[in-house]
């Protein structure tokens, strides 16, 4: 990460992947988004080095640690609770 950019990714081996919206800049879709691009990130694997494999999941988990991060902070929309019965309204 970066001072100037805490959002900005950090470099790793394999395919560069697109830096992330800054926060507050539209998180429609983010959490799918993000898992799609993970599991891209994952499958490529294979042809790395396994040396090079620690650095892709550590970026994974920056990447994933971030992106629920910015979800608790904005949970989006409020959605209706359970009504009395348990049952959504």
């Amino acid at each position: 990460m970066t001072d100037e950019h805490p959002w900005a990714a950090r470099p790793t081996p394999g395919r560069p992947r697109p830096a992330p919206a800054p926060p507050g800049a539209g998180d429609d879709g983010l959490a799918e988004r993000t898992v799609a691009n993970v599991r891209s990130r994952l499958a490529e694997l294979d042809g790395l080095d396994t040396a090079d494999h620690v650095a892709v999941f550590d970026a994974v988990h920056r990447e994933l640690a971030d992106v629920l991060g910015r979800l608790d902070r904005d949970p989006g929309p409020e959605r209706p609770g359970p009504g009395p019965s348990g049952r959504p309204h």
